[in-house]
């Protein structure tokens, strides 16, 4: 196998003595040409680096080129007459491209074989350069910790060992772009485990630990549980510059409102509710009414039997000021013009049609109960169900036939609201009424 032909600017791009800057649109070789100059930096024994510079530490790794050759078969790295992978910085701007770059690197080195060549062979390179297949092995095995990074990750593995002499709290590793995923959730699983101040020293928080746990703990109060929290921090892992970014925009929305806030104090709450509502400020109003008529149908069905259904519930449980109480006067009142006080209203229906830890815990929140009725709990539903208006006496009992009709036309309602709050829309917008109260 032929290495890849280059064109005569490509080959400038490969004199090792120089001082190269590749200018080329994309598509043009620029990676190709970079991993294959990096690759002769590793095999050229006469250039400008090995020359003028002297070599650095060359303490190889244990194992390095041990799986298929033995030790006397082996040149020991500090004998090795190019540069070593850890000599050679290959610098990129994302974490991608410094993984496909060292992928390219890995392949170009892997079918380098020492000569005479082996007819049968196509797809190796043969290059007299290499001794043996335990060097090809061994500046394979040494790819693994060579400085083919962006510019944060390099900087980060200079200043590491030297960090308690130039910061406080460590800096974030730079990590390859498939584990990033799978370190965030075991961060986020290590951050809910902390309960005490000792816990967070274990985790490496040795500042400030119990203003975390009192941040955490509001947020997720705040969002209705751990995992809606989650949702939040990921948001916040993946940007680092989040809080930032949130006080430069919370500004300018101020100004344009025509609020005062100098960025350091509590900003105004008709910023911050602006903030909440703006995602969905063209969807409330439409979401909302269509919620509050089928609360008016679902609340008529009880209120033409009103002494069976409610009043003798009223009467037991000793109260008035139940659940269905209050989604009668929001059903049966105009919704609000405002935006922000329409994803209120919502919440305000959301939380007395269901329990409070579902509603807090749960993205799939059961509204209402499978038989048509309310949930109860520490606050009262005020309504009988089904078999209860059957048993009552005189004239307010409710015949069978009148109750299952009822029954089955709440059950009906029921599920069409429970599909309206737990769609994507509902979930968007219960989260948001919820925040825009706290």
């Amino acid at each position: 196998m032929a290495k890849p032909p280059f064109n005569i600017s490509q080959m400038l791009g490969l004199d090792l003595d120089k001082h190269i800057a590749l200018d080329a649109g994309a598509g043009t070789g620029k990676t190709t040409v970079m991993a294959e100059r990096y690759v002769q930096h590793l095999i050229t024994a006469e250039q400008r680096a090995t020359l003028c510079l002297p070599n650095g530490p060359r303490e190889p790794l244990q194992g390095q080129g041990s799986l298929r050759a033995p030790a006397k078969e082996r040149e020991n790295f500090k004998e090795w007459r190019g540069l070593i992978p850890s000599e050679v910085v290959a610098i990129t701007f994302t974490k991608k491209a410094a993984a496909e770059l060292k992928a390219r690197i890995r392949k170009s080195v892997s079918i380098l074989r020492p000569l005479p060549k082996d007819p049968t062979r196509d797809d190796l390179i043969y290059d007299s350069r290499i001794k043996s297949l335990a060097d090809v092995e061994k500046l394979v095995a040494a790819l693994d910790d060579a400085p083919i990074s962006t510019i944060d990750a390099f900087l980060s593995g200079i200043v590491s060992p030297h960090l308690d002499m130039v910061a406080i709290h460590p800096s974030r590793e730079q990590i390859a772009e498939e584990r990033t995923p799978i370190l965030q959730q075991e961060s986020l699983h290590t951050a809910w485990r902390i309960r005490y101040e000792s816990d967070a020293q274990e985790a490496g928080i040795f500042v400030g630990a119990e203003e975390f746990i009192a941040a955490r703990n509001r947020l997720a109060v705040l969002l209705g549980g751990q995992q809606k929290a989650e949702v939040v921090f990921k948001g916040l892992l993946w940007k680092s510059l989040f809080v930032e970014e949130s006080r430069r925009s919370l500004l300018r929305r101020c100004e344009t409102m025509g609020l005062a806030w100098d960025g350091v104090s509590d900003p105004p709450s008709e910023a911050l509710l602006q903030m909440i509502v703006e995602p969905v400020q063209d969807k409330a109003f439409d979401f909302a009414k269509k919620l509050q008529d089928y609360l008016k149908d679902w609340t008529k069905l009880f209120l033409d039997r009103e002494d069976s259904y409610l009043k003798a519930a009223e009467e037991k449980e000793g109260t008035n000021l139940t659940r269905f109480r209050h989604l009668q006067q929001l059903a049966s009142e105009p919704l609000p013009t405002d935006a922000t006080e329409q994803i209120q209203w919502v919440w305000l229906v959301a939380i007395a049609a269901a329990s409070w830890k579902p509603l807090h815990d749960e993205d799939e929140v059961s509204f209402f109960t499978q038989h048509g009725g309310l949930p109860g709990g520490d606050w009262p539903n005020g309504l009988f169900g089904k078999g209860a208006v059957e048993k009552l006496k005189g004239g307010l009992k409710v015949e069978t036939n009148d109750s299952s009709t009822i029954a089955t036309n709440s059950k009906e309602l029921i599920g069409k609201m429970r599909l309206h709050l737990n769609g994507q829309r509902g979930r968007q917008i219960r989260m948001l009424g919820q925040s825009s109260f706290t």
